[in-house]
């Protein structure tokens, strides 16, 4: 099974923001700093293989994808009438969330902003910063006693009652449709 964790990222990276309209949309062009610049799509991949402890009996990868996932409440007029839409965009999709969805996403990232938000560090991309982030958060987890003492850090794997409304499986199953372990389990099973 894969699980996706979203790591909130402060605003103030944004260099520039730039909304210009059309007849029927407007574009929004973002201008971030360089470490956030990935070039080589699939090769920008970060794949990180963890050892597991004697006392865990799997094996854990973490794949940090090089893009943003940015999600905005907006709000518009059309014929007279305030409407709103929420809205998810990817490098691969746009897609228009429901208001639950996104209470669980706002849920989903006040539960875990002290773990995961991530700041620049110096030039070193924010990929890397975050794959590292992630990497010693899930040692933790899963390695280590230490999740005894603090039953909060679960929530980043999505780890709390009702599970953010299964919020983190369904973004997870746009930005990643094949997820190796569910086809091995389906072929697995139809043997």
């Amino acid at each position: 099974m894969s699980n996706l964790i979203l790591t909130p990222i402060s605003y103030d990276v944004f260099i520039e923001q730039i909304v210009g309209n059309q007849t029927k949309d407007s574009i929004v062009t973002t201008y971030l700093p360089s470490n956030f610049f990935g070039k080589k799509g699939s090769r920008d991949v970060i794949f990180k293989k963890l050892k597991s402890s004697k006392d865990t009996p799997f094996e854990l990868s973490i794949a940090t994808y090089p893009f943003m996932v940015i999600i905005s409440n907006v709000d518009y007029i059309y014929k007279k009438e305030v409407k709103n839409k929420i809205i998810l965009s990817t490098p691969i999709i746009n897609k228009e969330l429901s208001h639950e969805q996104y209470e669980s996403i706002i849920e989903y990232m006040s539960d875990t902003a002290n773990y995961l938000e991530t700041k620049i560090n110096g030039s070193e991309s924010i990929y890397n910063t975050i794959n590292r982030k992630i990497e010693t958060l899930a040692n933790k987890i899963f390695n280590n006693s230490s999740t005894k003492k603090d039953d909060n850090l679960l929530r980043i794997i999505g780890g709390k009652d009702g599970g953010y409304g299964n919020v983190l499986k369904e973004i997870n199953s746009l930005i990643t449709p094949f997820d190796p372990i569910e086809q091995h389990q389906i072929i697995k099973n139809n043997k």
